[in-house]
């Protein structure tokens, strides 16, 4: 998916899913789009329910997520057996909707064999935090992004009280990011 002006729509942006929730692939490009204010119908920028099996990933790159009803790019119910990188967006102003709180980057939850990059992006003005990692999120890299004022925490790592003792500890690698003038 690349090179578009997504915009103004009743839906989502760009809503990937099968009836099951569930999206299988090996390769997903999303790049130099225009992704912007999408309606309160649809809600969201970019929108997957479940990524499985994408083995050489899915890639969110250079695009502007603006505007949006509410989150700008929303991983529902996570990730399994998948590589996710988000890198060199602009991902700005979203969560129109009144007191959302609503995220630039959430991510429910993934496993142990997913890994996530989330580099070189400029997330700032959004009503919630700049990025949501959910409590069983294991093995993410965050580097190089201006997370700059949010209506809310600039990351929010919810840690896992309910995790299996056998999970993988991961690796959580957050640096040389500017954090700066969030309002939590």
């Amino acid at each position: 998916i690349t090179s578009n002006n997504i915009y103004s729509n009743e839906n989502s942006g760009i809503y990937a899913s099968d009836s099951n929730g569930v999206l299988t692939f090996t390769k997903l490009d999303i790049t130099s789009n225009n992704i912007t204010a999408n309606s309160e119908f649809g809600n969201y920028g970019v929108y997957f329910d479940i990524v499985r099996d994408s083995s050489d990933g899915l890639t969110i790159n250079s695009n502007k997520i603006t505007d949006n009803y509410y989150d700008g790019i929303f991983i529902s119910n996570g990730l399994t057996n998948s590589i996710v990188n988000i890198s060199e967006n602009n991902i700005t102003g979203n969560g129109a909707a009144q007191d959302s709180g609503s995220y630039g980057i959430y991510i429910y939850s993934a496993d142990e064999n997913s890994q996530i990059g989330i580099n070189s992006n400029n997330i700032s003005e959004n009503s919630g935090p700049g990025i949501y990692l959910g409590g069983d999120v294991i093995n993410a890299d965050m580097s190089n992004n201006n997370i700059n004022d949010n209506g809310q925490q600039g990351i929010y790592f919810e840690i896992c009280n309910e995790c299996e003792e056998t999970v993988n500890p991961g690796i959580l690698n957050i640096k040389d990011n500017e954090i700066a003038y969030n309002s939590y």
